[in-house]
């Protein structure tokens, strides 16, 4: 009698987790020892311990404070741009009249109430608000001439600063994330195949047991995981096959929109 752990090599961690815990319960039952795979039940509810990482609670990047601080201080700096916006139509300046008309409304566009904003929407907004300065000579002048060219650069600085240690603060948490996990469940799916095949190889070995029960126990467990699997792997390749022949019947379309019109 063969254990049937066909397709559990995919399936997800949090599913790993109950499979894991409920093959420990299975054995121990049958006793691991009669069964002569203590070695190898063992080193899987050693790898047992190490599940919960799978649910653990990511520790904050180091470039987290640094991060905060920079979302603060650029909403800081859009607020006080917007001030003196305000402050420059208030005085109605004859030498800034130019220049006031260049740059407010564009203020008023991009800056208006940025603290109403989430940070998403926020740095969006300020970046906008960036890129028209950087492509058009006539406004980065004008921002001086009002006098906010001090603002601006210290907000391209920090934008600049929050944007590369944002993009970091990602690659790092994905890449430490993937890679533990990765690790993780390879270490655990070698323990759980090498007792799998060790219960296999042992009713070959110890013909005086029966371990009929545990490997129909174990197969019962297994059940409902490789029908998920196999459904997701289903749902898979119909959106794949769904997506192609949508891509097929549109291109047919327009060949024969074409040929028609012709």
């Amino acid at each position: 009698m063969l254990i049937n752990i066909s397709y559990l090599n995919q399936i997800h961690n949090k599913e790993l987790v109950v499979v894991v815990n409920g093959v420990v319960v299975i054995v121990e039952k049958h006793d691991p020892v009669s069964l002569g795979v203590k070695p190898f039940f063992d080193l899987l509810v050693e790898q047992q311990s190490q599940l919960e990482l799978f649910s653990d609670k990511r520790v904050s990047h180091p470039l987290s404070p640094s991060i905060l601080t920079d979302r603060k201080r650029v909403v800081e700096l859009a607020q006080a741009i917007g001030i003196q916006a305000k402050a420059i139509q208030k005085g109605k300046a004859t030498a800034m009249s130019d220049a006031s008309y260049l740059i407010v409304p564009l203020i008023k566009k991009h800056l208006s109430k940025i603290d109403k904003y989430n940070s998403k929407e926020t740095e969006k907004l300020i970046q906008s608000f960036l890129t028209a300065l950087a492509d058009s000579e006539k406004l980065s002048q004008a921002a001086t001439t009002v006098g906010i060219g001090g603002f601006v650069t210290e907000l391209k600085l920090v934008k600049s600063r929050l944007d590369r240690n944002s993009e970091l603060r990602i690659e790092e948490n994905s890449e430490r994330r993937i890679t533990r996990e990765k690790k993780l469940k390879a270490s655990i799916m070698n323990a759980f195949t090498n007792l799998m095949k060790a219960i296999e190889l042992g009713q070959v070995q110890n013909t005086t047991v029966n371990y009929e029960p545990v490997i129909a126990e174990l197969n019962e467990l297994f059940v409902p995981y490789r029908a998920l699997v196999r459904s997701r792997s289903t749902q898979k390749l119909n959106a794949i096959i769904k997506k192609q022949t949508v891509a097929s019947s549109t291109t047919t379309t327009a060949t024969a929109s074409v040929t028609g019109s012709i």
